[in-house]
C-alpha cells in the first residue's frame, strides 16, 4: 500500500483554512482555557450528585425491604398476567397512550436540540472546541444512574 492511500484511510482532525487543525485565536486561548475548566467541572460535579443520590436512594430501598430475595423483588408470571387482566383497560387506553406520547415527544426535543448544537458547533470553532469535551463526557454518564430523577 503505498503511503497516499495510507492517509485516506486514516481519521484527520477537523481543518480549518490550509488544512490546519481547527484552534481558537491565540488570544481567547487563556479565557477559554478557564471556561473550559469550569464547564468540565461542573459536568463533574453533577456526575458526582448523581451517583451520590444513587447510592443514597438504593440505600433507603435496601434499608427499607427486610426481605430481599428474589421472590420479594421479582413477581411471577401468574402475578403480572393476573395485573395485566386486572388493569389492560385503564393500561391500554390511559398509562401506554401517555407514555407513548412522553416518549415520543422526549424524542423530538433531543432531535431538535442535538441538531441546533450541532449546528452552532459546526459554524463557530470556539464553542467547538469548549462543547466537544463535555458532549464526549456526559457520553460517559450511564442511564442508569439518571433513573431516579
Amino acid at each position: 500500500m503505498s503511503s497516499q492511500e495510507q492517509t485516506s484511510t486514516t481519521v484527520q482532525p477537523p481543518t480549518a483554512n490550509g488544512g490546519l487543525p481547527v484552534q481558537p485565536p491565540q488570544a481567547l486561548r487563556p479565557v477559554l482555557d478557564v471556561g473550559r475548566a469550569i464547564v468540565l467541572a461542573l459536568v463533574l460535579a453533577l456526575v458526582l450528585a448523581f451517583f451520590s443520590s444513587g447510592v443514597g436512594v438504593l440505600y433507603m430501598e435496601i434499608s427499607a425491604t427486610e426481605d430481599l430475595t428474589f421472590d420479594t423483588i421479582f413477581p411471577s408470571v401468574s402475578e403480572v398476567r393476573q395485573a395485566w387482566l386486572t388493569h389492560q383497560d385503564r393500561l391500554l387506553h390511559t398509562h401506554i397512550p401517555q407514555t407513548l406520547w412522553e416518549t415520543l415527544s422526549g424524542l423530538a426535543i433531543a432531535l431538535v436540540l442535538g441538531v441546533l448544537i450541532a449546528g452552532v458547533m459546526d459554524f463557530s470553532p470556539v464553542l467547538r472546541w469548549v462543547l466537544y469535551p463535555v458532549l464526549v463526557v456526559s457520553q460517559t454518564v450511564p442511564i442508569l444512574s439518571l433513573i431516579h430523577i
